[in-house]
């Protein structure tokens, strides 16, 4: 067993000490009454991660011995989809659907930890992790197909899905949910009902909490019409929709959409015909406009809660950012084909490349794009719940001034480079879109 000097090093590592330490002597108590042995080898790994996520400091009371041993697993250093759908695999074994789904939410949960693990030990920067829990997150879906039996539906035509946002740009954090758009591609007929309700009960399982912890969190207000749209719609539609004239801010949000499961062989095609409507060609200050117009609309209605910094609407946060990308991929992308990318850190780069941007802007709204993305992982890793905001009293942010890197007693410090960031990236924003 460890020392107890060595337990109070790790505790005070720990981004939520309190939390650490409590979880920690229920599983030495645990240990006791099993009669295991000393599990994990690497006690203050497990230490940290009782700190920094009360998810999945229940995956491993609710796994035991074998949550726990994933600790002192190498993590992967190269991963992919492909990847992640062999490490999932096991979860067709089971006879029944409901079984196989119960092993899918397991084995996706012990990967999962094992990304936590590679970035608290320093192995996956940011967009590392990201990438991972994007390629994670696509074979589950994969899965999941398989196992409701919609990779493969009677008629209707075959299934395709689009992931829209974070899911697109392959920038995924904890606690991200899922943008989707189902698409089928049938002869101009009506989608099978059985497929409809396949994708159904697909929702319905992704999202149900168990022991084992959910999968994810699926939103698909992005599919045409909104709320008020058909469930699944049809390539015709689609294509139909996206031909009209549309909002400023309907074409920001398909600059984010991304085949990830690709159902039929038409829709290459169809993607090709919907981006040149995306990317059709705007008169530049109108453009400039409408995209500041709904910045400022947001951020009034949604980025500014009392008492609280909120980093994705907020003054300066993570949507400045991707307003800024918006903008370049509209204004320009008509004639350099190359800022046709659901990913933000891609779009600055290629500006950037193009000489659209400066470098030193490129590079500091990168920066800050990581700083932003990791506070708000902190903050949503602890429950897995989309959170993105977070109190402005110094005090309150113990556990978040030490997730990124700030030792106890420093919480200040921290709010006062977030805000130097947040200010920055407004000066950016305000130099490219309101000239």
């Amino acid at each position: 067993m460890k020392l107890p000097g060595e337990i109070t090093a790790a505790l005070d590592r720990a981004w939520n000490r309190e939390v650490a330490a409590n979880s920690v002597e229920r599983w030495l108590a645990l240990c006791e009454r099993e009669d295991w042995d000393e599990t994990p080898r690497d006690l203050s790994l497990l230490i940290r991660i009782f700190g920094a996520s009360w998810y999945f400091t229940r995956f491993i009371f609710v796994n035991g011995r074998a949550a726990a041993a994933l600790i002192d697993r190498e993590p992967p250093v190269e991963v992919s989809t492909q990847f992640y759908s062999e490490a999932l695999g096991g979860a067709l074994e089971g006879e029944e659907p409901e079984q196989q789904l119960d092993s899918l939410r397991q084995l996706k949960n012990r990967c999962m930890l094992q990304i936590l693990i590679a970035v608290l030990e320093g192995r996956f920067d940011q967009e590392q992790c990201e990438y991972a829990l994007t390629c994670l997150a696509e074979a589950t879906l994969g899965l999941m197909l398989g196992i409701l039996h919609l990779d493969c539906p009677d008629a209707g035509g075959p299934l395709t899905i689009l992931g829209m946002g974070r899911m697109a740009g392959r920038e995924m954090t904890f606690g991200s949910d899922l943008d989707l758009i189902f698409l089928y591609g049938g002869e101009g007929g009506d989608i099978d009902p059985r497929t409809e309700r396949g994708i159904r009960q697909l929702l319905r399982h992704i999202a149900l909490q168990t022991p084992q912890g959910m999968l994810y969190d699926v939103d698909m207000r992005l599919r045409p019409h909104g709320n008020a749209g058909v469930l699944v719609t049809s390539f015709a539609s689609f294509l139909e929709y996206h031909s009209r004239e549309r909002d400023v801010w309907e074409r920001q949000m398909m600059t984010r959409c991304r085949s990830i499961l690709d159902g039929s062989a038409e829709i290459t095609d169809l993607m090709k015909k919907v981006v040149r409507q995306i990317y059709a060609g705007y008169e530049e200050e109108h453009l400039r406009g409408e995209i500041v117009g709904m910045r400022q609309r947001v951020q009034k209605e949604l980025g500014s809660p009392a008492g609280k910094f909120e980093i994705k609407r907020g003054r300066g946060g993570i949507m400045d950012i991707d307003f800024i990308t918006h903008f370049l991929q509209l204004a320009h992308g008509h004639d350099r084909e190359e800022l046709r990318t659901a990913s933000t850190r891609e779009v600055l780069r290629r500006a950037a490349a193009l000489g659209l941007i400066d470098s030193g802007t490129a590079s500091a709204l990168l920066e800050a794009y990581d700083f932003l993305k990791r506070v708000e992982m902190s903050l949503r890793l602890f429950d897995m719940k989309p959170i993105s905001a977070f109190s402005s009293q110094p005090e309150a942010n113990t556990a978040l001034a030490k997730a990124q890197g700030y030792a106890e007693g420093e919480e200040q410090r921290f709010m006062e480079h977030y805000q130097a960031v947040t200010n920055s990236v407004r000066e950016h924003f305000n130099a490219i879109l309101t000239r």
